[in-house]
């Protein structure tokens, strides 16, 4: 239970760390920005919200259609999206935290922390888990292992995996190459959980959230998804018709993606990151770092981050899609700019519409 200090400590962080408007409409839109994302989202539709930060400011912040379809409410800058894979990068952060407090090494064996997985060998380590090379099976691309993991529990939790990891399926060769995996990321959350003593919500908050200012970002499996005003519903467009998708049998599993924000939150936390307040600066350079197979094959991914060029711009980048919500972000960390789209439709593309938006000010970041 949070304290009355805790809850006085944050409001302080608010106040130092505000975001540059709290309002729909108060923060400025770049007229080229809004003519990509109403070329692909009318008025009456699902849509998304968007901000786009340069040194500091806001220079093109906007919502654009439907946050639900029922009752016609529509997407503010407040409003919460699932972001899906895009909350990778959180796990890692919270694992980087937690190897600081010297709870962990990033190139322990998994079985060290849950000897149930031992049979994976001492190859398979916490940092190829964050680089997608551990070879582990994933039930969300196997359907045997997501028949076996509904058969542990309709709902399973992270308790729930590791039990199924512990007697389904065979890793493949640990660090050899690199094949994206969402139940190597649950494993993290899993990770997460047992050496912080808590949910990874409740580290989050704690740790992240709170520290960042992100007042109304929260982890599944969290009642707030549904008590929140503000949350956008996700859908799919079927023979036609918006149909609301926005609840999975998975989604008390913690650490592939789990996360709910909002752009104005996206905001505060992209400002974290240029301080120290939440990692050094080493560390997150270090979650920016591409993978070395061991046949020396290089791949442009870190810890929940993807590396990319573009013009002659470097940056970081990562997406995410679950239910009916799209994701996509770019930063580009030296240049202090940064890009994030949140989506309630499954229909359009957030990293062709951040990519145009990119383009927008690419003349300029050069």
């Amino acid at each position: 239970m949070r304290s009355a200090l805790d809850g006085l400590k944050l409001a302080a962080l608010i106040l130092l760390f505000p975001g540059p408007a709290e309002a729909q409409g108060t923060w400025p839109r770049d007229p080229r920005v809004d003519a990509i994302m109403t070329g692909a989202i009318a008025a009456d539709q699902p849509g998304a919200s968007v901000v786009v930060i340069w040194n500091g400011r806001v220079v093109h912040g906007a919502a654009y259609g439907l946050a639900d379809v029922a009752t016609g409410r529509p997407n503010r800058t407040s409003s919460t999206f699932h972001m899906a894979s895009m909350g990778k990068q959180f796990t890692a952060l919270a694992l980087l935290m937690l190897r600081d407090e010297g709870k962990l090494s990033l190139d322990d064996p998994i079985g060290k922390h849950f000897p149930e997985l031992a049979r994976f060998g001492p190859e398979l380590t916490v940092r190829q888990l964050l680089h997608h090379t551990s070879g582990i099976p994933d039930y969300y691309d196997d359907s045997t292992g997501y028949r076996r993991l509904l058969e542990i529990a309709p709902e399973p939790d992270n308790i729930d995996i590791v039990k199924l990891l512990a007697a389904w399926g065979e890793a493949k060769p640990a660090g050899t190459a690199f094949s994206y995996s969402n139940a190597g990321y649950d494993l993290l959350g899993s990770l997460v959980e047992k050496l912080s003593g808590m949910s990874l919500d409740q580290f989050l908050r704690q740790r992240v959230f709170g520290p960042a200012g992100m007042s109304s970002s929260f982890s599944l499996p969290n009642a707030a998804r549904f008590a929140d005003s503000s949350r956008s519903r996700g859908y799919d467009l079927t023979a036609g018709r918006w149909v609301a998708n926005d609840v999975d049998p998975l989604d008390r599993l913690v650490g592939s993606g789990s996360v709910y924000s909002s752009v104005e939150d996206l905001y505060r936390y992209d400002q974290a990151l240029y301080g120290d307040r939440l990692v050094k600066q080493s560390e997150l350079r270090e979650m920016y770092q591409a993978i070395r197979l061991k046949d020396g094959t290089v791949v442009p991914y870190g810890f929940g981050w993807r590396r990319a060029e573009k013009g002659g711009i470097s940056f970081v980048e990562h997406g995410g899609a679950w239910e009916g919500y799209l994701s996509h972000m770019i930063r580009v960390p030296d240049k202090h700019f940064s890009i994030f789209v949140l989506a309630n439709r499954t229909d359009i593309s957030p990293d062709d519409l951040a990519g145009a938006i990119f383009d927008v000010f690419l003349p300029q970041l050069r």
